[in-house]
């Protein structure tokens, strides 16, 4: 059994307790035993948590949309910070699904009712004179 020892805790360890390294060493296995370097990891994890978000935020609108965090914001900012139908202050993107191109923000839950109703004026046009059907029968 070949062994090396850790260059953060100096303990003589099986080979089989180090990872493989991505980057040239001649033993092909990083310099750090797994325990310490799942430790490293953790670490910097905790530290640098809000940046972390921020870019995996960046990377999902980049990726998903198209768009950069400023237009992400710019258009937040346009509409006061605020759902355009119902005025609450929890706003995603809002998306076509057919053309897949990005429409606006909505609130996370009129952006839901909207695909729930498939995107449909129809639908939500029939959904409306259903509501006014059942007002007009309660009054």
């Amino acid at each position: 059994m070949s062994t090396k020892t850790c260059r953060i805790c100096n303990e003589v360890k099986s080979t089989t307790e180090y990872y493989k390294s991505t980057s040239y060493t001649k033993d092909g296995l990083r310099h750090e035993c797994k325990v310490c370097w799942n430790k490293a990891c953790m670490k910097y994890h905790v530290d640098n948590k809000e940046e972390r978000l921020a870019k995996q935020r960046e990377y999902h609108f980049r990726k998903s949309y198209g768009l950069t965090l400023e237009e992400v914001q710019k258009m937040k900012d346009d509409l006061g910070g605020c759902c355009p139908v119902c005025g609450n202050s929890d706003l995603v993107i809002d998306h076509c699904h057919n053309s897949s191109r990005v429409r606006g923000m909505l609130c996370n839950r009129c952006n839901q009712g909207l695909g729930l109703m498939r995107e449909s004026k129809e639908y939500l046009t029939n959904l409306i004179a259903y509501i006014e059907e059942y007002e007009l029968k309660s009054n």
